[in-house]
């Protein structure tokens, strides 16, 4: 099991979840041996649910396609110190999908479609999870060969970490608000605390944001980031 922690102690917590300003992550470790177990990944695997693949080609839930996912190993860069943002480089058929208006700059033949995300229901959803109502999905359009690059901050000073939601299960309950930018094929979704008490008196409210699917994500976190691995039967 693993928690990532910023500033202030925290409470123990259910499921997978992210703190916005004081983060958190929780993966149980039977998800994480199964993830570590399922690297290897060819065409005849079955998608996540809401994806469509044909060979490296990818579409989300709400239709949109690419060629070819996004290797974040190499084409992300997090930068800064204590306000830290994150720079994508694109190849042409990618899609990276970020909160609307995190965008800091963008380079020649990089071009920005902003969306509901599969109608205004969907975007209405995003809102109740702290994101705005619109995402921007970002393409490069360049000649083969050729990269375009995206850079993207956050509205407050805020480190930022990058997480791979299937090494989680497919699924990461995070603080609201806490989205950046990630894969397009990734879902925001609405998670509800468990118990009454945990909503009133828990800090977090009764909605939280749930990201499922399949890729990566880039959450944003205000203060220091200490992460802690629990074993079984361990407290924090």
């Amino acid at each position: 099991m693993t928690f990532i922690l910023a500033r202030a102690a925290i409470r123990p917590a259910v499921g997978a979840a992210l703190r916005a300003r004081s983060p958190l992550v929780v993966a149980s470790a039977s998800a994480r041996r199964r993830a570590v177990s399922s690297t290897s990944i060819t065409n005849n695997d079955l998608p996540a649910r809401g994806q469509h693949e044909t060979g490296l080609a990818q579409t989300s839930s709400d239709g949109v396609v690419a060629t070819h996912p996004i290797d974040f190993d190499v084409a992300s860069k997090i930068e800064g110190n204590e306000s830290q943002m994150v720079t994508v480089a694109l190849e042409p058929g990618q899609v990276l999908r970020a909160e609307s208006g995190a965008m800091m700059y963008m380079t020649d033949g990089v071009t920005m479609e902003t969306t509901t995300g599969g109608g205004m229901s969907a975007g209405f959803k995003r809102m109740l999870t702290g994101q705005n109502v619109f995402i921007s999905d970002y393409r490069y359009g360049g000649e083969p060969g050729t990269t375009g690059l995206v850079a993207l901050g956050t509205d407050f000073p805020s480190k930022i970490i990058r997480l791979n939601v299937s090494q989680y299960g497919g699924k990461v309950v995070a603080q609201k608000g806490a989205l950046l930018c990630a894969s397009h094929t990734v879902d925001i979704e609405m998670e509800m605390t468990k118990k009454l008490s945990t909503g009133l008196f828990g800090g977090e409210g009764f909605v939280l944001q749930s990201l499922t699917g399949e890729g990566d994500v880039f959450l944003k976190a205000g203060g220091t980031l200490i992460r802690k691995d629990l074993q079984e039967g361990e407290e924090l």
